[in-house]
């Protein structure tokens, strides 16, 4: 089964809701994925990676009309995760996982990015910001107070790392995204460097209280976005649809 020709579909996972110690999901696996969950020194953060990669498996299978351990993965130049086998150009996808959740996305039409992060004090965030936000978007962490500051950090960095991986940027290129601190919006349309193409970034995407999360798509900045949500709780799936009408250009 192929997504809808125009939605994007969105799963939210609750990895601890799944059963990690099924050998059903372990059989999922590659070699090197194998190999890769016997690295992990607590069993809990075994049983984690096995899930999500199992579950991203079962996704791309069901979306690709195959055995899930059938897949194969590959990379492109700036190492973002590619399907080699079986071969469907069309078909793009992003995965993240923070705390107890993993959200992937899956496109039929245009390279995307997603990214989730539990928001969480830290007191270095002012020095992270330092190292990876632009200086505007610097000044207006700095002149809010907690816990409006942590939120905003969170929701920015979100943004950050789903424009990186939808068009294949490096952190340092990410710094040259124009400022979105001053828009609260659901849909920002952005101009990236490089190209100078624009491209959609929508902002809290998942049902998850107490995280920031953000979908980059790097196409039809000018044209509704319809998503497809799965929230996947144990055996239980809730999906429901959500439209974004165009919006105006940040920054450029």
């Amino acid at each position: 089964m192929n997504p809808e020709n125009d939605t994007i579909s969105l799963w939210q996972v609750a990895i601890d809701e799944v059963d990690t110690g099924a050998n059903e999901l372990y059989r999922l696996l590659s070699g090197d994925e194998k190999e890769r969950s016997g690295s992990f020194r607590f069993e809990a953060d075994r049983g984690n990676f096995v899930a999500r990669r199992a579950q991203l498996r079962k996704l791309l299978g069901w979306y690709l009309s195959v055995d899930p351990a059938e897949i194969r993965f590959s990379a492109n130049s700036s190492g973002k995760p590619l399907v080699a086998f079986p071969q469907q150009p069309e078909l793009h996808f992003s995965l993240s996982h923070s705390g107890n959740i993993m959200a992937c996305a899956i496109c039929p039409y245009t390279e995307i990015g997603i990214d989730i992060e539990r928001i969480e004090p830290a007191d270095d965030l002012m020095d992270v910001a330092g190292t990876h936000f632009s200086p505007a978007e610097q000044a207006k962490l700095g002149d809010l107070t907690e816990p409006a500051r942590t939120q905003a950090f969170f929701r920015l960095w979100t943004i950050k790392e789903a424009v990186v991986k939808a068009k294949s940027l490096n952190l340092e290129e990410g710094l040259q995204l124009p400022c979105v601190a001053d828009s609260q919006d659901s849909r920002i349309i952005i101009t990236t460097p490089g190209d100078g193409n624009p491209l959609t970034c929508l902002t809290d995407i998942l049902e998850a209280p107490g995280y920031a999360s953000a979908l980059a798509i790097a196409s039809r900045p000018d044209s509704p976005i319809t998503l497809h949500r799965h929230i996947v709780k144990g055996a239980t799936v809730i999906e429901s649809f959500h439209t974004y009408p165009p919006a105006t250009l940040a920054g450029g």
